[in-house]
């Protein structure tokens, strides 16, 4: 009787994973071409990250010029090529179920801290080219610049880490017994770091959640500057950034863009209530979402606010003519970029796993299980790099958009671009 009940009971879990994939699949449908084409959008590709839907779900989802990262809760990383959505990898980084933060980017590499670890990985291959053990737990993603990667944690250290020596002694299997040896500073703060450093290769900017940003020299640490917030109001979300300008938002509901090495305030924005999300950056427009109260773009140079969007609650992308945003039901509204107004809105709520892209025009979405979907303007066949537009490489010219041939809205059917 008892090997009967747990054949049945196991049966009842099989079958119960397998009723939750296939109701997953029922609601994870592709965006429709032809709606997009009435908002004058694109369907880049479509494709499917690598884990299993009945116990897993997307943690993170990331992007730079080149591919797009889906981490997923169990700690699955799928890479994806940004332009045709063609799958480069998939591994598992780290241990199961470990805390991880985003996955942030240099030309080669990809950097992940996953528990109490920091791992590098090639780009392009997937391969874990070195990993090095934390001194305390991460509590924001790395920074990475020529010579050091920076992590923040939660006892308030930053510390940098000699990339050179690093991948030396890791070739030499000398890792993690002369760990000490690839340290090249700490700066103790007094409450957990919540941004990730910020580094132009001279100097590194981070805040604690104490209302404290600090400026050092990156070779040596030394101290550049430091601000406090009014009353010292908790800085709760990551710095944006643009060029030598980073902008702290915290919850005395101020926005401030500051000189990253000389501390100079270049202007401040109040914005009626406390800032939870990161300011965005692209061009010469920063986007700030108070809570509550929708989403404004300013001008990065003076401040001066363009425009205010009260149905706004998230950024997610910036081309040409429009600013794609969340709001509060999970639809995703498409604003005219010069004045804010409404000009379409996408029901894609079953696509809520979302990169807020500030690198290029691109707009990518996923779903709990795993589709991932690029769209972009009609038009637009190459991608705008909005960050790095100087390394953007130049290439033939293409035809322009053609109608696709068949309308795939079956989210079991073969993934690929259009």
């Amino acid at each position: 009787m008892l090997c009967y009940r747990q054949i049945l009971l196991a049966t009842c879990l099989l079958l119960t994973g397998v009723q939750v994939a296939h109701a997953q699949a029922q609601h994870d449908f592709i965006p429709d071409e032809d709606e997009l084409e009435r908002h004058g959008l694109v369907r880049v590709w479509w494709n499917r990250a690598v884990f299993n839907p009945a116990r897993d779900s997307i943690r993170n989802i990331t992007a730079d010029e080149l591919a797009v990262f889906v981490q997923s809760s169990a700690g699955n990383v799928t890479a994806f090529d940004a332009e045709t959505g063609r799958l480069m990898w998939s591994k598992l980084v780290g241990k199961p179920d470990q805390v991880t933060y985003p996955i942030v980017t240099n030309d080669t590499n990809a950097f992940m801290a996953a528990g109490m670890s920091l791992y590098s990985i090639d780009k392009a291959s997937g391969e874990t080219m070195w990993k090095i053990a934390l001194p305390h737990h991460p509590s924001a993603p790395p920074e990475v610049d020529d010579e050091h990667v920076y992590i923040g944690t939660a006892e308030g250290s930053v510390y940098a880490f000699d990339l050179r020596r690093i991948k030396e002694l890791y070739d030499r299997r000398m890792l993690p017994q002369y760990m000490d040896l690839t340290l090249k500073w700490r700066y103790q703060a007094p409450s957990e770091i919540v941004s990730p450093p910020i580094s132009n290769g001279e100097a590194v900017v981070f805040a604690s959640y104490t209302g404290l940003l600090f400026s050092v020299v990156a070779r040596d640490r030394g101290l550049n500057f430091q601000f406090e917030t009014e009353g010292r109001a908790p800085i709760r979300v990551p710095l944006g950034r643009s060029g030598e300008t980073v902008y702290v938002a915290s919850d005395d509901a101020r926005v401030f863009a500051l000189d990253m090495t000389t501390g100079n305030r270049r202007w401040s924005f109040t914005a009626g209530e406390a800032v939870r999300q990161q300011p965005r950056v692209v061009g010469n427009t920063v986007f700030v979402v108070p809570f509550g109260r929708g989403m404004y773009a300013l001008r990065g140079t003076t401040g001066f606010q363009q425009w205010h969007q009260r149905e706004a609650n998230q950024f997610l992308a910036a081309s040409p003519e429009y600013v794609f945003v969340s709001d509060q039901l999970d639809n995703v509204l498409i604003l005219d970029r010069d004045d804010g107004a409404i000009v379409g809105s996408l029901p894609y709520r079953h696509l809520n796993a979302r990169v807020q892209n500030e690198r290029t025009d691109r707009l990518y979405l996923a779903s709990p299980s795993g589709l991932v979907v690029s769209i972009r303007e009609k038009g637009l066949e190459e991608p705008l790099w909005h960050k790095y537009p100087e390394r953007q490489p130049i290439r033939a010219e293409v035809a322009p958009d053609e109608p696709a041939e068949a309308d795939e809205t079956d989210a079991d059917a073969a993934p690929g671009v259009n």
